[in-house]
């Protein structure tokens, strides 16, 4: 099982910087997963709010801004926001990176260009996105690249059953060919909702876990991965 650090290390280093980044590659995690917007002028940044005002101090619409002005705001340690090429030409062979898309069909060319032109091992990308659009596009400008659709999970109040059905997801993961799942961790998946899920050997991984109960449920179930803010933590807890 893979242990992801969420926008890096972040439980100990501000979220989606450089700073979280090394501090997984330092601690040995299996990978990081990391958020992409794009930019005023075309350039591919790792944030993960459609502006800075939770993370920096000062407040700038990604969107709207060039990315001189958004390398100018500090997220946290005096750390600057990012661009996803600075990142993959520093990761590790070897260490995967969970790229997801935080913003709209413009940014799947911009990303396929990053991507081509960066030293990244093909075998260690992957692309998750809550939005299936997105998903089946990136197969077709990305073939190569692994792509996981994203969801949350959730007791419905009426059915009290879960919620999207293992059918639904999977509908959702033949439409954009997509080779797995990354599902919110609820505490009432069942080893039944995820096998469902694994027709054509589909990978799981859930987010975001620091509780190490609720990492050692999930690794009863058996799922391929975890994403969590303190990964190194949790794996260093509880693979003994």
């Amino acid at each position: 099982m893979l242990w992801i650090s969420h926008r890096g290390e972040s439980h100990d280093a501000p979220e989606n910087t450089m700073r979280a980044f090394r501090l997984a590659w330092e601690r040995g995690t299996d990978g990081i997963e990391l958020d992409i917007r794009l930019t005023a002028d075309g350039q591919v940044v790792c944030v993960h709010d459609a502006d800075t005002e939770r993370v920096g101090d000062k407040k700038l619409v990604i969107a709207e801004e060039n990315f001189e002005a958004l390398s100018q705001v500090d997220v946290g340690q005096g750390e600057k926001i990012p661009l996803l090429s600075q990142v993959l030409a520093e990761a590790p062979a070897g260490k995967i990176v969970y790229i997801e898309i935080k913003a709209g069909a413009a940014i799947l060319s911009p990303l396929r260009e990053v991507i081509k032109n960066s030293p990244a091992r093909i075998e260690d990308l992957y692309i998750i996105d809550f939005k299936n659009e997105n998903l089946k596009a990136c197969k077709k400008l990305l073939p190569n690249i692994k792509s996981y659709l994203l969801s949350g999970v959730k007791v419905d109040d009426q059915t009290k059953k879960l919620t999207p059905s293992p059918d639904d997801l999977l509908a959702l993961v033949e439409e954009s060919k997509a080779e797995g799942f990354d599902l919110s961790a609820c505490e009432k998946i069942t080893k039944e909702f995820l096998t469902e899920l694994r027709v054509n050997d589909a990978e799981i991984a859930v987010w975001t876990i620091d509780d190490l109960d609720l990492a050692k449920f999930f690794m009863r179930l058996g799922v391929d991965a975890i994403t969590s803010n303190r990964a190194a933590y949790l794996r260093q807890n509880l693979e003994l």
